[in-house]
């Protein structure tokens, strides 16, 4: 999702992440992706 962040912003988009996974693993995936975006349990 990094890597992707800036044609992301380029087209003035806003992402926002929703989990309705468990918190700890949203966070472990977040933590490994370095996700950029807002998110939401």
């Amino acid at each position: 999702m990094r890597s992707r962040y800036d044609a992301i912003k380029a087209l003035n988009a806003e992402v926002v992440i929703i989990s309705f996974g468990a918190e700890f693993w949203v966070k472990v995936w977040q933590e490994q992706t370095q996700a950029p975006f807002p998110l939401l349990l």
